[in-house]
């Protein structure tokens, strides 16, 4: 069940992530930059902190509201308070789970599954089931790549890496919805993934607000009244102090670059697997769109339009006076076109929701149950509605070892397979390579601060 919410949900849950990894990107540039010049430890430390273990859900409760910890938010503020948190970083680094043993063995295999079916089709070509159980092993590649997204974050969905730095006891939980059981007995909960790269530029604009309170609490000190020696009591003057993170607001700002570089990498992890299994069904003897070619582009179109929702939600969202967050998602703001949007949000996200689910588990199961072998799925969609007439010129070709299946294979079975298995490694090792990188670079900011 999860992983087909994970399938179903692929293209906010990967957008999600690659704006968290452009997110951690821009704070450790910034840390690195400002930790040099004004920025405070403390503060730097917190921002370090949010990298690490901004994977929590911060809105999370325990059972227990009497019971010491459980906030997120207010564990990480009293741990802030003690001297010397600058030294556990890197420890609590090489406490998350290692990019190799998450997601480097598993595709291994995974492609060693692509390397065996692509020497199947060299020993029987032509024979269409192999053309088409190839086609959705390519289009389920992007379950692999959601993996990759997830794991090349630092802030891993182990929870006791803060709850170890905190030293608050651990609690059980009841499962979600009475299904979904915590992967760990920890008093923390990890966010979910198509919320967290949100969640963490939300709780940035929490960081800013706590830093201008920290920077509004500055006071000058008394000063003589011109009436004789009594000094009047110490003032608050905020335009004597600046911000510590004003610079960080607008480091963080996402521009139409960094949109357009987030969308395209998200785009291409679920473009690549859908156009290679798509053409592969297309062009499997009768040439044609049909029903398995027709699923991966509705699965296609669904993932765009959550993506769009995705974004749209994001970059309209604001916090309100009260404190509250307002996006297209909530009505937080009672006017009218707040309605308008909200009902339009949940609008087609339930349409998005309910055609991905259609598309991506009724899919894959009418492939393994073979619904997709009759005689109207052999045929290409523009004759369905004409294939009982006298003079319509649809036929379906019953053999398996046509001259034009075995041109199919040579020309498109074996060059899409060829071509999913080397964006599945190149995509594996960019990913190795980002996440070791943030490492070098969180590692080297912990060690100067």
């Amino acid at each position: 069940m999860w992983l087909a919410l994970c399938f179903a949900f692929a293209g906010p849950m990967i957008l999600s992530g690659v704006f968290e990894a452009v997110l951690d990107s821009k704070i450790l540039s910034f840390v690195g930059t400002e930790s040099k010049k004004s920025l405070s430890t403390v503060m730097s430390t917190r921002l370090l902190y949010l990298v690490l273990v901004r994977n929590l859900d911060f809105k999370w409760k325990i059972e227990n509201e009497d019971t010491i910890g459980g906030d997120p938010w207010q564990d990480l503020e009293h741990l802030l308070e003690g001297p010397g948190q600058e030294l556990k970083f890197p420890s609590m680094v090489e406490l998350q789970n290692n990019y190799g043993s998450n997601v480097g063995i598993p595709i291994a295999f995974f492609c060693g599954g692509f390397v065996y079916t692509l020497f199947d089709i060299q020993t029987s070509l032509g024979n269409n089931d192999v053309a088409h159980a190839l086609s959705f092993g390519m289009w389920w590649t992007i379950v692999p790549h959601m993996a990759i997204i997830s794991s090349l974050l630092l802030a891993g969905n182990n929870p006791f890496i803060l709850q170890l730095a905190t030293d608050v006891s651990r609690t059980e939980h009841r499962p979600v919805l009475g299904i979904f059981a915590q992967a760990y007995e920890s008093r923390y909960k990890p966010e979910w993934l198509w919320f967290r790269g949100r969640s963490k530029y939300i709780w940035l604009k929490r960081v800013f607000l706590l830093n201008e309170v920290e920077s509004a609490a500055k006071v000058l000190p008394g000063v003589a009244s011109k009436e004789g020696s009594k000094k009047t009591p110490n003032i608050t003057v905020n335009r004597k102090s600046k911000p510590q993170l004003t610079d960080l607001q607008s480091a963080v700002d996402l521009a139409v670059f960094d949109w357009a570089q987030m969308i395209t990498i998200t785009t291409a992890l679920i473009f690549v697997p859908f156009i290679l299994a798509f053409l592969t069904s297309f062009y499997t003897p009768t040439v044609g769109l049909s029903c398995r070619s027709l699923t991966f582009l509705t699965y296609f179109l669904a993932q765009m339009g959550q993506v769009a929702l995705w974004a749209w939600a994001l970059s309209t969202s604001s916090i309100c006076e009260n404190g509250k967050l307002h996006s297209p998602a909530h009505r937080s703001k009672p006017c009218l076109p707040n309605l308008i949007s909200w009902l339009t949000y949940w609008t087609l996200a339930i349409l998005f929701f309910c055609t991905s689910i259609f598309a991506a588990i009724g899919g894959t199961i009418m492939q393994l149950l073979g619904v997709y072998s009759n005689c109207l799925c052999a045929l290409p969609a523009k004759y369905w509605n004409t294939r009982y007439m006298d003079d319509a010129h649809s036929y379906v070709n019953l053999g398996s070892n046509s001259a034009a299946d075995i041109s199919a294979a040579q020309h498109w079975w074996m060059a899409m397979g060829s071509v999913a298995t080397g964006f599945l490694c190149a995509a594996t090792y960019f990913g190795w390579w980002y996440q070791l990188r943030l490492r070098v670079i969180f590692r080297d900011l912990a060690e100067e601060i």
